[in-house]
């Protein structure tokens, strides 16, 4: 359903620029659980999602394969396939948002130690570390009936929080749900809307340094929610229209994978595609745009870009491409 719609006249177009990528380099993982964890200098990191605690790494040119084995002393329970790992040299954070738990640790020994929070539930919906200390966060706040985002630092335990930042539409949660990714070279971060044609920049501060619009026209959020009065809870009633799927940074650029079709687009090759929009946070403008092939059917799932190096995740396969921008 979603797709049908995905590939309607959407009332927007796309710049297209000839011989974007070099000759891709390809690995086979062997399976279609992983992800990217994280970029070193020189290095690839991938999480696993069936295997939480083991990563895998390589260089750029997929070579010189590497397995971590990230060692967690934890007693309390916790949700081990809810693990998430990012790799920000030298550390590595892992956290998962259910019960919530949050542990960091050094990539030289691997060992994962704790974060230690007072005794209540923590806002880790969505995270990424400033620091081992400082983190930015996404949570739900059942007051405001609203996500927001917060700033916790652990020493001394503190939470800022924005209340306005994320403005809300038919509902509070999934009308402002999306994705955080930081920009740490500039010290600020981007949020970008999932079901809506926003993105927002901010300092760590959290305050909003500049609001942008993707060159898509879905400025509401096409969501049909129904409110479960026996146990308080709104839920999606139909599948919504997803508009922006995924998104990364690289040298105050935004990339984003965009779930919908332009009217100067071929609607079959668009099925054979991921795109990605590019957009200068500089100019707060859209300036192109280029194509991903599936592989075997398979789109992207994860996906980064370091300077002139595209690494994609389709599947079983790892590639890298040398952007030619």
């Amino acid at each position: 359903m979603h797709y049908y719609r995905a590939l309607h006249h959407n009332g927007f177009y796309r710049i297209f620029p000839p011989h974007v990528f070099g000759t891709p380099n390809r690995l086979h993982l062997g399976h279609n659980s992983y992800y990217i964890a994280g970029l070193t200098q020189d290095r690839i990191y991938l999480g696993n999602v069936t295997a939480p605690l083991r990563l895998f790494s390589v260089n750029f040119h997929l070579k010189d394969p590497q397995k971590v084995l990230l060692k967690l002393n934890q007693k309390d329970s916790i949700v081990h396939d809810a693990l998430r790992v990012q790799v920000d040299f030298p550390f590595i954070y892992v956290h998962e948002q259910i019960t919530p738990s949050l542990f960091y640790g050094n990539l030289s020994d691997s060992r994962l130690y704790a974060v230690k929070f007072p005794a209540r539930r923590l806002p880790l919906l969505s995270l990424f570390p400033l620091s081992t200390h400082q983190y930015i966060t996404r949570s739900y706040d059942s007051t405001l009936q609203s996500n927001v985002l917060n700033k916790i630092s652990i020493s001394p335990f503190t939470i800022k929080t924005n209340k306005k930042a994320l403005q809300k539409q038919k509902d509070g949660f999934f009308s402002t749900d999306g994705m955080l990714v930081f920009d740490k070279p500039k010290a600020r971060f981007v949020y970008v809307y999932y079901y809506r044609n926003q993105y927002l920049l901010c300092d760590t501060a959290l305050n909003v340094l500049s609001v942008g619009n993707t060159i898509d026209t879905n400025s509401l959020a096409k969501i049909e929610i129904s409110k479960i009065d026996s146990d308080q809870k709104t839920v999606i009633s139909a599948p919504p229209l997803t508009v922006n799927k995924k998104i990364c940074i690289s040298a105050n650029t935004l990339f984003i994978y965009s779930n919908l079709v332009t009217d100067n687009e071929n609607r079959s090759v668009f099925k054979h595609q991921s795109v990605i929009d590019v957009y200068s946070l500089e100019e707060n403008r859209y300036r192109y745009s280029f194509y991903i092939p599936d592989i075997e059917g398979k789109k992207v799932s994860s996906f980064q870009v370091d300077g002139t190096t595209l690494i994609v995740i389709q599947d079983r396969y790892l590639t890298t491409f040398s952007l030619n921008l």
